[in-house]
């Protein structure tokens, strides 16, 4: 599909601006993960304005680094220098990407694929062990009072589908990008 040449316009625009954002927020971390909201805001708002093109596989690509961003955020990955490289890495891609949104044709779209693929590769890599097992506005209750002692039926069972933890949605994410590369 293609989008019309002012919508093209204005997309270029807008994403150097966000992607500039992105930049500043990783040259000023000094090799720390940057400030999480910050990243993770610029990052959702480039995908958004990627998907609001409809160029096939830039939204994609950028979900990925999206997908990083939100892994900051909630602690499931740990920051070191060649993640940081592989975001940068990313994001200029991105930006040549989003120069050649007016002649946009399959190599674009393999392109946003397998970098996106590849990026979600290296940050499988940076999953953190100790990543929280539950959201934390869920109540802790001891088990002992959902197995009361006496003839009272139990108060819990096992769920036969278990909820996602963020670190499996995460790996599960990275999987599917990665599968479609491999095909």
């Amino acid at each position: 599909m293609t989008a019309p040449p002012a919508l093209l316009e204005f997309f270029r625009t807008e994403a150097s601006e966000y992607l500039d954002q992105l930049e500043k927020l990783l040259d000023q971390s000094d090799g720390a993960a940057p400030e999480p909201s910050a990243f993770l805001a610029g990052t959702r708002a480039l995908r958004g304005s990627a998907s609001m093109t409809r160029l096939d596989g830039l939204a994609g690509f950028a979900s990925t680094v999206e997908r990083i961003a939100t892994g900051i955020r909630n602690a499931e990955l740990e920051w070191d220098g060649e993640l940081q490289g592989a975001v940068r890495n990313a994001l200029a891609q991105i930006r040549d990407l989003v120069a050649r949104t007016s002649s946009w044709g399959e190599a674009e779209k393999e392109q946003c694929r397998t970098q996106g693929a590849a990026l979600a590769s290296v940050a499988m890599g940076y999953l953190a062990t100790s990543a929280p097992a539950t959201s934390p506005a869920a109540p802790v209750v001891p088990i002992s009072r959902l197995f009361p002692s006496g003839p009272q039926p139990a108060v819990v069972y096992r769920n036969p589908q278990p909820h996602t933890t963020l670190a499996q949605r995460f790996r599960s994410d990275i999987a599917a990008a990665a599968s479609s590369v491999l095909r």
